[in-house]
């Protein structure tokens, strides 16, 4: 390329931080068609000035630009706006900070020609806040935090302060007095810190004051509890103190608690003690206030309750008295715990009774709050005699019709003089005779004598009546085998072909005769057994083949006992012995042909009741005179329960059986039949007592009942109500063993073997309260409650002891943190003192309320011991004298 001459002016301008160049109007023409290069620096760092700014000149980010004839020079803008024009220099602010900003650079040579290159612009913010902190203060206290007497420190930054904050460096005691070291830090919105110390001196300038609270009466129904400060409204419930800043203040209290004060029921001496540690001295006066409180609870209301029920109560199965226990009323209310209930009137003072006759009895009970506020209300109780007497029958007889076709049978022949009743004396019993009274018959028939007929040809089951003065009525079923030993029947009764006579008597294996047992001949004719046992069947044509077989229908449980259940029991256990075969067989009461435990469980079962199906098999067997047993030890031989006759060519005249009642070991079925018609052995029935020791029993609560009986007796049945108990289990203590079946109905049957010595405990029941009641209260026995003494029988009364109170004092939790619980039992209802002193012998709380018989509970709360440490108590009342230590824990 030629060049010309040309005439070129430059004009340099410097500025701070860069240049520019550009050139000067060409004058000449010239030919320069290529365009400079543009080179820039890459990466740029800029930081801002103390006012947010920078100024960047476009020389700043020119790495060497240049052109091939005449270089102009250079020209920047910020990149994203595409309008902006070139210039001199850009500019960058506080919004920049943290943002890669693209700068576009523009070089120029003198022919106008022109290239770009760019730049990455990371702008920074170097500076740190400026922070001035407030001068050294001395305040009060309380006002530390106030910035109105500590002051705040100045801070600035060129791009604003994010956060200023400071940390506290205490040198100050207890109660709040010494020095603060105050470290203030300013941040920046990019992270610059900066710091300064700021010293505050704190000093107290204001006792305070304490105002304790007044007096409080309330007429509300409430409690001692009810007024613990917790629970009372301002101002009565603490001390308010006013200007509490430097000082260490403890607050606490001392109750004494009074009951029927003269102006009120219930009077607390509450002492108050404020201490303030900061300037309080031992034994010295400053820094301590103290001030009583009165609290009163003036209570006119008396105690509501519901009252029990009138009393019934029945005579005993023994004797013409009753031992009872009279309810407790129920549903009490009342402003203050421990209402004392009384009973007083026809029967004495009190609640339990033993031997109250028959008639009718006022009591009345009243209830007296801790105000000596009284309520009350009576009742009437009436012991009545609702034991019907205990008939005794003559076991079955045998009417022969008269020439008229008819006999009478009086009720006095039947009744043999054992009949008895507790109340009524026994001539002046009345007796009615009748036949077997329909289901559900309760009422005697009019007359005391039956009339039978040959319409009342075999065997009759008829009952004797017997009543006492109260119109109690009880029966007894026998059997009245009408015989027409005269023809007056079926007087045509004659017959040519050669006859003969087939007879025999039935009786046990101890000899003793079995009467009314219905013997079949071929299964057609039919003969019952005399009072002797005795039967016949007369002019049976001979020469003809007979089978003899024998039944009896009674109660299948009649004669069985525990008696019977010992024997079987001890016979396994090796300790008795069984002999006599046939007892062997009727100790077989499953018919297995062996005996184990199940037959003693079966027998068992049908005594308590358990399944009373199973009896319907314990029926009589009956075994020919003449069969012999191979082996008197041996049970599961078969035995035959017929007699044969192949031929009958005379009177056969030893048709005789031997029978056994199954599960009868002792044969006591039949020890009341003698050998005489008008003769039976009068057997009286002893009675014995189950103890019970009493006390009272809480709802959900489980108890050990200790029982024991007042005579030698080898065991019993013992039918217990118990609505208000649930009965658990039991366990043998001195006796043998104990059996237990607790039906739905509520009650309950227990069974017991073996002796357990008079007087000592036989056996424990295991029972749960449902609701508050007393033993005697809660359990009653029937009257088909039966024992044994060997094959004696006993009836059995329940009684109950009074109750061994066990005076121990249980505390718990020992150490506690929130609430002491002392348990203690009182023989009587009795004022109790609770005292407690402090480590130093010094007499921190003094407490009385009324206790009751029975458990007593004493909450305390851990508040009315003041501070936490090791105390001395004791509890003390007429009948109660303890002391110990305890531990309230922090």
């Amino acid at each position: 390329m030629k060049l010309k001459n040309r005439t070129l002016f430059f004009l340099c301008v410097l500025l701070s931080w860069g240049h520019s160049m550009f050139a000067l109007p060409d004058t000449h023409s010239s030919d320069d068609p290529i365009a400079p290069t543009a080179i820039c620096d890459d990466e740029v760092n800029v930081s801002l000035t103390g006012n947010g700014e920078a100024i960047v000149f476009a020389g700043t980010f020119d790495e060497g630009s240049n052109d091939n004839v005449c270089f102009a020079g250079v020209k920047v803008r910020r990149m994203g706006q595409s309008y902006a024009a070139f210039g001199p220099f850009v500019t960058f602010d506080c919004a920049d900070i943290g943002q890669t900003v693209m700068v576009e650079l523009l070089a120029i040579d003198c022919a106008g020609n022109s290239n770009s290159c760019w730049s990455a612009v990371t702008v920074e913010d170097k500076l740190t806040p400026s922070l001035h902190c407030p001068p050294t203060q001395s305040v009060a206290c309380h006002q530390s935090a106030d910035w109105d007497y500590v002051g705040t420190p100045n801070a600035f930054d060129n791009c604003g302060v994010a956060n200023l904050v400071f940390n506290d460096q205490e040198s100050t005691n207890s109660c709040g007095s010494g020095q603060i070291v105050r470290i203030w830090t300013a941040t920046d919105n990019y992270g610059n810190t900066s710091t300064c110390t700021q010293t505050i001196y704190l000093y107290d300038n204001t006792p305070i004051e304490v105002h304790f609270p007044p007096d409080y009466v309330t007429y509300d129904c409430t409690t001692v509890d009810d007024l613990a400060p917790e629970n009372l409204p301002a101002p009565f419930a603490r001390p308010e103190i006013l200007y509490e800043d430097c000082e260490l203040i403890a607050t606490n209290y001392e109750d004494w608690v009074f009951t029927a004060a003269s102006e009120s029921c219930v009077k607390i001496l509450r002492e108050w003690r404020v201490i303030d540690w900061c300037t309080y001295e031992y034994g010295g006066s400053t820094g301590i206030w103290s001030e009583t409180q009165i609290l009163k609870i003036q209570d006119t209301l008396p105690p509501v309750f519901t009252c029990p029920d009138d009393l019934l109560v029945p005579t005993s199965f023994t004797t013409c008295t009753a031992s009872f226990t009279l309810p407790q009323p129920t549903d009490i209310q009342d402003c203050l715990p421990g209402v004392e209930v009384s009973a007083f009137g026809d029967l004495g003072s009190g609640f339990q009774y033993s031997g109250v006759p028959v008639g009718v009895y006022e009591m009345k009970y009243v209830l007296k709050d801790g105000c000596n506020n009284t309520s009350s209300c009576e009742i009437t109780v009436t012991v009545e005699d609702g034991t019907a007497p205990t008939p005794v029958c003559l076991e079955g007889v045998s009417i022969t019709l008269m020439q008229g076709g008819m006999n009478e049978l009086s009720a006095s022949a039947i009744e043999i003089g054992s009949s008895y009743d507790n109340c009524t004396d026994y001539e002046n019993l009345e007796l009615r005779l009748g036949f077997e009274p329909g289901p559900g018959q309760t009422t005697p028939p009019a007359t005391d004598a039956l009339t039978f007929t040959c319409d009342n040809l075999g065997m009759n089951v008829i009952a004797l009546w017997v009543g006492d003065k109260s119109g109690n009525w009880g029966y007894c079923l026998t059997s009245a085998v009408v015989q027409d030993n005269v023809g007056v029947c079926d007087p045509d009764t004659t017959s040519t072909d050669p006859m003969a006579a087939i007879a025999g008597h039935v009786y046990d294996f101890q000899g003793d005769k079995i009467p009314d047992t219905e013997v079949r001949l071929n299964d057609l004719d039919m003969a019952m057994t005399d009072i002797l046992g005795d039967y016949r069947f007369s002019g049976m044509p001979m020469g003809g083949s007979y089978e003899i077989t024998a039944q009896k229908s009674d109660d299948p449980r009649a004669g069985i006992t525990t008696g019977d259940l010992l024997a079987i029991a001890r016979y396994l256990m090796g300790v008795d012995t069984i002999t006599s075969p046939y007892q062997l067989a009727a100790a077989d009461v499953d018919q297995s042909g062996t005996l184990d435990s199940d037959d003693i469980m079966m027998l068992h079962f049908i005594l308590l009741g358990v399944q009373p199906d199973l009896a319907e098999g314990l029926g009589w067997r009956f075994i020919p005179e003449s069969f012999v047993f191979p082996n008197d030890t041996l049970v599961t031989v078969g035995y035959p329960e017929a007699i044969l006759i192949d031929t009958l060519g005379a009177d056969f005249m030893n048709g005789h059986f031997v029978g056994i009642k199954l599960g009868d070991v002792n044969g006591s079925s039949m020890e009341d039949t003698s050998s005489t018609f008008q003769s039976l052995e009068n057997r009286s029935i002893k009675t014995a007592d189950i103890v019970i020791r009493d006390e009272v029993l809480q709802p959900g609560q489980e108890y050990q009942l200790s029982v024991s009986i007042s005579a030698h007796l080898t065991g019993g049945v013992l039918q217990l109500s118990h609505p208000d108990l649930e009965v658990i289990g039991a366990e043998a203590a001195s006796v043998e063993a104990v059996f237990l079946h607790a039906a739905p109905d509520g009650s309950t049957t227990l069974s017991w073997l073996g002796d357990a010595g008079q007087g000592q405990p036989a056996f424990t029941l295991s029972v749960r309260a449902k609701q508050t009641v007393p033993v005697s209260q809660a359990l009653s026995l029937s009257a088909q409650s039966r024992a044994m003494k060997n094959a004696e029988d006993y009836g059995l009364a329940l009684g109950f002891g009074a109750p061994a109170f066990d005076t121990q004092v249980k505390v718990q939790p020992n150490p506690f943190r929130e609430t002491l619980l002392l348990q203690y039992t009182l023989p009587a209802s009795e004022e109790v003192k609770l005292q407690i002193w402090n480590a130093k012998g010094q007499v921190v709380l003094t407490q009385f309320r009324p206790g009751f018989r029975g458990v007593n509970q004493w909450n305390l709360p851990a508040y009315q011991l003041q501070v936490p440490g090791t105390y001395f108590y004791r509890l003390s009342s007429e009948s109660l004298q303890h002391q110990g230590r305890l531990v309230r824990m922090p």
